[in-house]
C-alpha cells in the first residue's frame, strides 16, 4: 500500500482556493500571452457592474458632445436577434487585466450619467400600472428603432450640404426684374448696398457662439431654408435687439443671442409645422401681435392654400376695423365653426392658446396711420417660448396633441451628419450678405407695389388693398413695440375717423345709413395668392373680385370660393353672424348674378 500512488481529484476552479490565495487570483486574472482574449470569456469579479445587462450595453445617454456622437466611426448598429452586442469593434478599450470593455464610452451603462438615468427609470416605473409598464419596457427599443430609421432617412434625403449647395439656393437678382422692379432700380440698389452701414456691420467679424452655428447648419440642411426666411422681411418679422449704425438709425443685430437661437432651433426641428416654415412664421407673428394688442390688418396666410380657418380670421379682422382685439376675433370665429358643427383644427387650438398666453388686458391697442409703412414685428425669446408652450399644451381628450417634441428634436439633431456648411465666418458672410440684399430688394419692391395700388384701392384698413394689402415693410427706425404716447393718441384719432367712414363691408353694403354722404364705390375683395415659386420672387398679385352695391360690375372667375364660408354682416354694426350655405341661397345668388356669375364664385353669399 505504501508504494501505490494515490490519485487525488483535480481541484475545481470554482472551489474555494487554498492557502496561496494571491497566486491563485493572479493566475485567474492574467490570460496567457499567446492566447488572445475570447469574445465571451468568463466574467471576472472586477468587471462588476460593467456588464449587468447585455441588452443595454450599446445604447443610452451620450455625454461626449455633438461632434463625437455624430462621427461616422461612432455609428451604432442594431444587433440581430440572438446575437450579443459586445462585438470586438464596439469595444476598443480594455480593463487593466486586458479584458475588453463592452459598449461605447459615453453610451448606455458606460455613460457618466447612467446612475442617475437608472434611478429615474426605476422611480418612474414603480408608479406605472401593468399595461403601461409593459409599454415602458419596450419604449427604449422603439426609440432605438426610430433613431436608426431617422438617421438612415437623413443620410439619404438630407445629405451633408456644402457652401456651393447653399450659394446656389440664394435668390438671384435677374429673377426679380420685371415691369415693377426694373434693371435701373436694381442697379441703384446694388450701388446703395455697397456703402450700406448694415452691410459693413454684418461683414465685420465678431465672435459667434455655437448655437448660432447650429441654427444655421440645421436649418439649411434639414429644412432647406435660411434662418432669415423664418425671421425676416418676407415674414414681417425681425430680431428685437437693435444696434445703432449711425445718424440715429437702428437696425436688428445680425448675431442673435444664445437663448433666441436655442428656442428657434427647437421650433425649426420639432414644431408640428414640419417643413412648412411659413406656417411657423405665421404662429410667431400671431404671438407678437397678441402681445402688443395689434389692431392692424395682420398678415396671416397670404398663400391662401392652408386651412380656411386663417381666411376667416383675416376677414373678421377686416370687418372689425380695429374695434376689437384678436382675442375677441378668435373667439368669435371659433364659435362660428362650432355652431356649424365643424371640429376646430389644430391650428385654431394653437392660436387660442397664443391668445391666452400673450394677451395682456392693460396694453393699449396698437394702431397705425393709413398710408404709412407696415412696421415689422420685433420677435423676442419670450415670443418664441410662447409658441413652444402653445404647441405643448394643446390637447385632445386631455392628452397632448404633440407629446414627442423633445424626442423628435433629440433624435433628429443627433441623426444628422457633422461638418455642414457654413463652416466658418467667411462662408457665413457669403450667405448673409446676399440674403440681406434680397431683403432690401423685397422691401423696396413691396413699397413700389403699395404706391401703385394705393390711389385706386380705397381704405386699406377696411378692404383688401389689392396686390399686397400688407405691403409696407422697409427697414424702420421705429419699432412696433416702442411708440410714444402722442403717436398712439394720433393713431387712435385716425382709427376713430376710419370707423366713422364704415367702408369695411365685404358684401357690398355700406354701413353708413346716409348714402348721400358716402357715394358708392367699388369694393375689392381679395382672394388667396398663388404659392411663390421662388423664395424672394414677387408673385404678381391676386386676381381681385370687384363689385358695387348695385351689382353693376361682374365678378372674375375664382376657384377659391370653396375656402370662404358665407358671412352675413348687419347694417347696424352688430356682430356678423355665420350661416350655412343652402341650395336655395346658391340659386338666389345665381339668379342675381345671371350670366355674369362664375362657377368659382357662386358659393359666396352676398347680402344687401
Amino acid at each position: 500500500m505504501e508504494n501505490l500512488r494515490v490519485m487525488r481529484p483535480r481541484p475545481n476552479r470554482d472551489a474555494p482556493t487554498g492557502a496561496n490565495f494571491m497566486a491563485r487570483k493572479r493566475q485567474l486574472r492574467t490570460p496567457p500571452a499567446s492566447d488572445p482574449p475570447k469574445k465571451r470569456t468568463r466574467r471576472i469579479y472586477d468587471a462588476g457592474e460593467e456588464r449587468n445587462d447585455i441588452r443595454e450595453d450599446d445604447w443610452g445617454g451620450e455625454d461626449d458632445g455633438e461632434e463625437e456622437e455624430r462621427a461616422e466611426d461612432q455609428e451604432g448598429q442594431e444587433p440581430a436577434d440572438g446575437e450579443p452586442e459586445d462585438e470586438e469593434d464596439l469595444a476598443p478599450e480594455t480593463f487593466r487585466n486586458g479584458k475588453e470593455k463592452v459598449g461605447r464610452k459615453g453610451q448606455g451603462i458606460r455613460s457618466k450619467k447612467w446612475p442617475g438615468f437608472k434611478r429615474t427609470f426605476t422611480q418612474g416605473a414603480r408608479k406605472l400600472s401593468g399595461n403601461l409598464l409593459a409599454h415602458a419596457a419596450s419604449y427604449t427599443w422603439d426609440l432605438l428603432q426610430r433613431f436608426t430609421s431617422t438617421k438612415h432617412w437623413i443620410k439619404s434625403k438630407r445629405p451633408t450640404v456644402t457652401i456651393q449647395d447653399l450659394l446656389e439656393r440664394l435668390p438671384k437678382a435677374a429673377d426679380e426684374i420685371d415691369e415693377v422692379w426694373t434693371q435701373e432700380k436694381e442697379d441703384e440698389l446694388q450701388a446703395e448696398f455697397q456703402n450700406d452701414p448694415l452691410r459693413l456691420f454684418t461683414a465685420t467679424k465678431r465672435d459667434i457662439h455655437t448655437h448660432l452655428w447650429s441654427l444655421w447648419r440645421k436649418t439649411c440642411q434639414l429644412r432647406q431654408v435660411f434662418p432669415t426666411d423664418i425671421i425676416g422681411a418676407k415674414q414681417y418679422l425681425e430680431y428685437w435687439d437693435k444696434v445703432k449704425i449711425g445718424n440715429g438709425v437702428f437696425i436688428p443685430k445680425p448675431n442673435w443671442t444664445r437663448a433666441f437661437c436655442e428656442e428657434l432651433d427647437f421650433l425649426v426641428i420639432s414644431s408640428p409645422c414640419h417643413g412648412d416654415m411659413d406656417l411657423l412664421s405665421l404662429f410667431i407673428r400671431y404671438s407678437v401681435a397678441c402681445s402688443i394688442n395689434d389692431r392692424r390688418l395682420i398678415p396671416l396666410d397670404e398663400s391662401g392654400m392652408r386651412n380656411p380657418f386663417f381666411g376667416e380670421i383675416e376677414q373678421e379682422i377686416k370687418r372689425s376695423n380695429g374695434t376689437i382685439s384678436l382675442q375677441d376675433i378668435g373667439r368669435r370665429v371659433r364659435q362660428g365653426w362650432v355652431s356649424r358643427g365643424l371640429p376646430l383644427p389644430w391650428e385654431a387650438l394653437v392660436m387660442e392658446r397664443l391668445e391666452k398666453l400673450a394677451f395682456i388686458d392693460d396694453v393699449e391697442p396698437f394702431v397705425q396711420e393709413q398710408g404709412t409703412e407696415f412696421q415689422s414685428y420685433d420677435v423676442t425669446t419670450e415670443d418664441l417660448k410662447r409658441v413652444t408652450e402653445a404647441f405643448r399644451t394643446v390637447t385632445d381628450l386631455g392628452y397632448p396633441l404633440f407629446p414627442n417634441m423633445d424626442e423628435q428634436f433629440k433624435v433628429i439633431s443627433h441623426s444628422r451628419a457633422a461638418k455642414d456648411a457654413p463652416r466658418d465666418f467667411q462662408e457665413l458672410t457669403s450667405l448673409r450678405l446676399p440674403l440681406l440684399l434680397a431683403d432690401m430688394r423685397f422691401r423696396a419692391k413691396r413699397r413700389l407695389l403699395e404706391e401703385i395700388s394705393r390711389p385706386d384701392e380705397g381704405d386699406s384698413r377696411g378692404i383688401d388693398s389689392g396686390d399686397d394689402e400688407f405691403a409696407n415693410g422697409s427697414r424702420t427706425q421705429c419699432s412696433a413695440r416702442v411708440r410714444s404716447g402722442s403717436e398712439q393718441a394720433g393713431d387712435a384719432e385716425a382709427e376713430e375717423s376710419n370707423l366713422a367712414d364704415g367702408d369695411m363691408n365685404l358684401d357690398g353694403d355700406n354701413d353708413d345709413d346716409d348714402p348721400a354722404d358716402h357715394p358708392q364705390s367699388p369694393i375689392v375683395v381679395g382672394g388667396p395668392r398663388r404659392p411663390n415659386t421662388s423664395r424672394y420672387r414677387w408673385t404678381p398679385g391676386i386676381r381681385r373680385l370687384t363689385a358695387t352695391q348695385t351689382m353693376e360690375r361682374s365678378f372674375e372667375d375664382k376657384n377659391w370660393a370653396s375656402y370662404m364660408h358665407p358671412l352675413t354682416v348687419t347694417r347696424d354694426g352688430a356682430a356678423p353672424s355665420v350661416r350655412q350655405s343652402t341650395a336655395g341661397g346658391v340659386a338666389d345668388l345665381e339668379q342675381a348674378l345671371k350670366s355674369n356669375a362664375a362657377a368659382g364664385a357662386s358659393n359666396m353669399m352676398i347680402n344687401q
